[in-house]
């Protein structure tokens, strides 16, 4: 057999007979990209419950309205069928990886050979009484909607806007910077941010906690870090210290957790532990299932990001056609790319392993990335396809180009950009690392 140093090329060829049949089940970025990667010579059908794929780098664009729902969704089943595969909408129960068997919600069940899960992360309360009950999660296009319509209802009530962010990572900062482009001159604006961590983005070099506290100083805005929730009512945050927060809405950014459709079908060992993968991306417990994106926990850790999702996407696909072919799967080699974080309208932030920017004019770095992406995602030959790419990008320049050219203000913005020093984390936000992955934003599912 040969040996995987010694593949250089993907092999196409299909050994001859009946078609393999390959159940993929989840339709975002790792699912659609590993749909994409399969030719027609195999038979797949890609199960989702949702009919939309949603981008979900940008939900937080939808706090402060400039972007609408339809803007970061595309149809799963007119994507799917581009592929030329079938598309499900319906609800996974369980895979029974010792019968090669997915059964759904509806009642159906499908035979597989092999079978890809890319099934993401849920929301992660932590088990803390109230969460789930009285803050508003942020893992959806609807979630990030509907916490929008709820602050532009609140700032329209004339008693003030009191806003506690759960969470300082990718979500939480992000959600901070939409809703101060939107409302940081609004009268009677608090904001309180609460991190169990003792620095902002944690895991991340400690110059962007001081930036974004830097940035925030003219506004009301409190900072809590090193401090966690014990409990949450309707308009009350306890904090582990014993002080209580007074709340018109709470945010909950705290990150995800492995869904029970992992443990339940015997592709983890616990509830709420993702499903351990080897580095070809094959479940240590099955090898003909293949777990790739947030749902996977890989020998070393990742965190949650769309690249690394549809990376695993394709590299799954490619290693059935490997195994199809009686080749050596190939090893899962993460390629570091930089990171791109808003914060409204106020700075973007680029972070490579070697050097940190920071300035709004980064933005368009970050914007043309979702242009781009969902143009490659809808390829759909119809004139409606060609509207949606136009709408999009129309929507786009609305959002970023026309307000920076109708203001002073805002072009001075643009004009800045810094150098961030990438230093060392101190000795207390270290053991920050091992915790990061839970605190990253949504990624692949």
């Amino acid at each position: 057999m040969t040996s995987v140093n010694d593949e250089k090329k993907k092999p196409r060829k299909i050994i001859l007979g009946p078609r393999y049949h390959i159940v993929i089940i989840g339709a975002n970025f790792a699912g659609i990209k590993a749909a994409s990667a399969l030719s027609k010579d195999f038979k797949v059908t890609v199960i989702d419950p949702r009919p939309y794929f949603e981008y979900y780098p940008n939900i937080h664009e939808l706090i402060s309205g400039i972007k609408k729902p339809d803007n970061l969704r595309l149809p799963r089943k007119s994507i799917i069928h581009g592929f030329g595969h079938r598309f499900i909408q319906d609800h996974v129960e369980k895979i029974d990886g010792g019968k090669n068997k997915v059964y759904t919600s509806s009642g159906k069940k499908f035979y597989f050979d092999f079978c890809i899960v890319a099934v993401g992360g849920v929301n992660n309360t932590f088990g803390i009484k109230g969460a789930d009950q009285f803050a508003l999660p942020f893992k959806s296009v609807q979630d990030c909607y509907l916490i929008g319509q709820k602050l532009k209802k609140l700032s329209k009530s004339g008693n003030g806007m009191k806003i506690v962010i759960v969470g300082g990572g990718l979500e939480g900062i992000e959600a901070l910077g939409e809703i101060l482009r939107k409302y940081r001159t609004f009268p009677g604006l608090k904001i309180e941010l609460i991190e169990k961590s003792h620095q902002l983005l944690p895991g991340m070099i400690s110059s962007l906690d001081n930036e974004i506290r830097h940035l925030c100083e003219p506004y009301h805005v409190s900072f809590r870090t090193g401090l966690g929730v014990e409990k949450v009512t309707n308009d009350k945050i306890h904090l582990s210290s014993g002080e209580i927060l007074c709340t018109d809405i709470t945010i909950w950014t705290g990150g995800a957790v492995a869904p029970e459709l992992l443990n339940q079908s015997g592709l983890s060992n616990n509830p709420g532990q993702w499903a351990p993968a080897g580095l070809s991306l094959q479940s240590r417990f099955f090898e003909q299932i293949f777990v790739v994106g947030d749902a996977a926990d890989l020998p070393d850790p990742l965190s949650k990001q769309a690249y690394y999702a549809m990376d695993m996407g394709i590299l799954a696909a490619e290693n059935i056609l490997h195994v199809v072919n009686g080749l050596n799967p190939i090893n899962f080699k993460p390629c570091s790319r930089p990171s791109l974080i808003t914060f409204g309208d106020l700075s973007t932030f680029l972070i490579t392993d070697k050097v940190a920017l920071a300035g709004p004019v980064l933005s368009t770095m970050k914007e043309s990335l979702f242009q781009l992406t969902m143009v490659m995602l809808d390829k759909k030959t119809r004139l409606g396809g060609l509207f949606d790419t136009t709408f999009r990008a129309i929507s786009g320049a609305r959002a970023f180009v026309l307000p920076t050219l109708t203001s002073f203000a805002a072009l001075k913005r643009m004009g800045r950009l810094k150098l961030l020093p990438v230093t060392v984390q101190s000795p207390e936000t270290v053991h920050i690392k091992t915790t990061a992955r839970n605190k990253q934003g949504p990624g692949g599912g």
